[in-house]
């Protein structure tokens, strides 16, 4: 009996090991519900998580649900296959130039706030987001890297202004906090952090849209989490993320440096290639995927041959297989690995175009530039846990103006 008790109690403690692990490690927080209790003890998760992403979509033209829709809709309906259907998608031609080519709500029958403006730091009508106040509060705590924290800062704004709450975002300490022009909303953290605590609501997926978020009790204050990585959080305020997202001036004042160099020295259309390899090298079992050089081959094809005179700026994690894959290709530049995340995310977002991979850090880097975006469709491996933290397609992930190829 003794034995037996000894041997459970060490089948416990390493699966209570690997939770601890994972959860610090990766993105995904996929934590056994009966062990929810102990893993979700408010560990702090930082820079130790790898930024993670994905999916597909297509080329057609299909009409999303404005936010009412989306509310009268119980948290399954992302599985639906008729409401998250891009397969025939098109690139949608955009009907105001109100909005960045790249823009997630461009085109599309709802309104932004205001006028987006471009990725560079201009003024903007934009209401400050000081001004972002209500009786309660709605929080989230800083998890992962530069991109992770990026969508839980979007989204809690999104939400601060859907729901008429005040947004703190749990992260003095964090990379968004050393990045970001304006830190009010982190600032908010030192006087709201006990109101933060009073409840916590997880969602069920890190990349699907939940629903109960936007429909919390308006008379109690919330912390939210982990991941809230979708764009139906923010797409109707996408002005306020654009003015969130402005990195401080050093980092700017860095990237443009880098730009103009290229833009000096290619006369042509410039084109950012964000390429994620890295950790994802070795975390497959999840469901991560890194994508094949046959995919990035595709897409500067098709950059190609829609601008014609195309440089491409490659960054990566993985400077020597890019350098390796493109040796003998004119067109291509690869960046050196000896800058900051954010200035490398800079320089990305103030090109022309983007092409993605996978990660989060590669979608904020597409978001904030002002031309398309290509990313690559089989982002996940099928059936695996990671394939289940998304959308059919992600839909709920990568905007809709956005191009799948693979």
């Amino acid at each position: 009996m003794r034995k037996k008790k000894r041997y459970f109690v060490g089948i416990l403690c390493v699966v209570l090991a690997l939770v601890v692990f994972v959860r610090r490690h990766y993105v995904v927080d996929f934590t056994p519900s009966f062990l929810a209790p102990l893993a979700n003890s408010d560990l702090s998760i930082q820079s130790g998580a790898v930024d993670h992403d994905q999916d597909s979509s297509t080329n057609v033209r299909t009409r999303y649900p404005t936010t009412s829709s989306i509310l009268s809709i119980n948290n399954q309906q992302s599985e639906n296959p008729e409401y998250t259907s891009i397969a025939d998608r098109k690139l949608y031609q955009l009907t105001s130039l109100s909005y960045p080519l790249n823009s997630c709500a461009g085109g599309w029958e709802f309104p932004s706030s205001s006028t987006p403006p471009s990725v560079t730091n201009t003024t903007t009508t934009t209401a400050s987001l000081d001004s972002i106040n209500g009786s309660k509060v709605i929080c989230a705590r800083d998890v992962g890297r530069l991109g992770n924290q990026m969508f839980e800062y979007a989204s809690i704004i999104g939400i601060a202004l859907k729901t008429n709450r005040t947004p703190v975002f749990l992260g003095m300490s964090s990379t968004l906090h050393d990045v970001l022009q304006n830190t009010s909303i982190i600032e908010n953290s030192v006087k709201y952090s006990n109101q933060c605590e009073e409840n916590f609501v997880q969602e069920p997926a890190c990349c699907k849209f939940f629903p109960r978020f936007i429909m919390l009790d308006p008379n109690k204050n919330y912390r939210i989490g982990h991941y809230i990585e979708s764009w139906r959080y923010f797409f109707e305020y996408e002005a306020e993320i654009r003015e969130a997202m402005k990195f401080k001036d050093s980092i700017v004042t860095q990237a443009s440096k880098v730009v103009d160099s290229l833009r000096q020295k290619h006369n042509r259309t410039l084109t950012g290639i964000h390429v994620r390899r890295g950790d994802y090298l070795y975390i497959g079992f999840v469901g991560y995927k890194t994508a094949p050089v046959q995919y990035l081959v595709h897409a500067m094809d098709y950059v190609r041959q829609r601008f014609r005179d195309v440089t491409f700026v490659i960054s990566s994690d993985d400077v020597e297989w890019c350098k390796e894959q493109f040796a003998n290709t004119s067109d291509v530049t690869v960046l050196q690995a000896n800058s900051p995340p954010a200035v490398d995310m800079m320089i990305l977002a103030s090109l022309d175009h983007m092409i993605m991979t996978v990660g989060s850090y590669g979608w904020w880097a597409s978001f904030l530039n002002p031309g398309i975006t290509v990313y690559y469709r089989d982002f996940v491996e099928p059936g695996t846990f990671l394939s289940g933290q998304f959308s059919p397609n992600g839909t709920d992930y990568y905007c809709p103006t956005w191009i799948a190829l693979s």
